[in-house]
């Protein structure tokens, strides 16, 4: 017989977990020493679950004009997904898992009022530069995949394992500029990195199948920055900015959610149903260039962080 559990309690063999309507000899448990064979039903052999997550993403430093107010890209909600499948160790209570996520975000703005342009490089013109309207497309194209070993203790199951992850972001900016010139502007930031994953996972029964769910996790990953910022004169292509960056840099990721939890078992099988928020922080991501003066030697980096928040939606089956 094939369980997966939703409540634990002390049991005669070690720790007991069962599911509230099922049979009373449909248990799992993980075995205490001595390690002897005991008559009781197979644990699950595996779970496999979908999720549907509905995010917005949101950026600091990524304000394209200003005028009494800064003007930054509206981001709206956009469909994501999350898989994962595990598997039973068979020793000791381990699990073997492995979940991927992707998220893809864009945002198309256009600002029909004059505004100082904030990403034009000020060493190609000697005059203020103002804009009579602004268009402005930014895209967020976002994934990682978890390679986890886990272990349930009562009420807590800590995790760890290796997570990779990339991150591309691509901004096209064009500036109407009261001259009668159309600057235009090109930026693309890529980062990819691998490096450990910690976090824990904890369930609270509130009886009649349902129950509550917090999850933590943080992240380190070694990886690199690939920059690309281009700003050139429409009409006569003339080139104003060319810019071309790779080095080596460590991020983290840090994620964390909570919601409610609806299990049913079956003979050897159970399902959950999962509704939830989300919100992931990756610090440091914008690492776009922007000069502040007429020297090409000063600008500002490290302009800000991103960041992943909403709800989720999750169905997952025990075999």
């Amino acid at each position: 017989m094939h369980i997966l559990t939703s409540s634990i309690a002390e049991g005669a063999y070690g720790l007991v977990k069962m599911c509230e309507n099922c049979p009373k000899d449909a248990v799992r448990f993980y075995k205490s020493e001595p390690k002897t064979e005991v008559n009781m039903p197979c644990p699950p052999t595996g779970s496999l679950s979908g999720e549907i997550l509905y995010f917005q993403a949101r950026e600091s430093g990524t304000a394209y004009a200003f005028n009494t107010q800064a003007f930054a890209p509206h981001l709206p909600h956009q469909l994501g997904g999350r898989a994962a499948l595990s598997c039973n160790c068979c020793h000791d209570g381990w699990e073997l898992r492995i979940q991927g996520l992707i998220f893809h975000n864009r945002a198309n703005d256009e600002l029909k009022k004059p505004a100082f342009p904030t990403w034009i490089a000020p060493s190609q013109f000697s005059e203020p530069l103002l804009a009579s309207s602004t268009l402005s497309r930014w895209r967020l194209h976002l994934g990682w995949v978890d390679l986890l070993l886990t272990r349930p203790f009562p009420w807590i199951t800590p995790y760890f394992g290796l997570k990779g992850a990339g991150v591309r972001q691509k901004s096209r900016i064009d500036y109407f500029l009261t001259t009668g010139r159309t600057e235009e502007l090109s930026m693309k930031q890529k980062f990819w990195g691998i490096g450990p994953v910690m976090g824990v996972s904890s369930s609270w029964n509130l009886g009649h199948h349902f129950s509550l769910y917090g999850q933590a996790a943080a992240s380190l990953l070694f990886g690199s920055f690939y920059l690309h910022q281009d700003e050139e004169e429409v009409g006569n292509r003339a080139s104003r900015l060319k810019l071309l960056n790779r080095f080596a840099l460590t991020r983290a990721i840090l994620e964390a959610k909570t919601g409610l939890s609806y299990r049913y078992c079956l003979e050897r099988a159970a399902f959950a149903i999962r509704v939830g928020w989300e919100i992931d922080l990756l610090p440091g991501q914008n690492l776009a260039m922007n000069f502040t003066d007429q020297s090409p030697g000063h600008f500002i980096s490290n302009l800000g962080d991103l960041s992943l928040q909403g709800w989720t939606f999750a169905l997952s089956v025990d075999f």
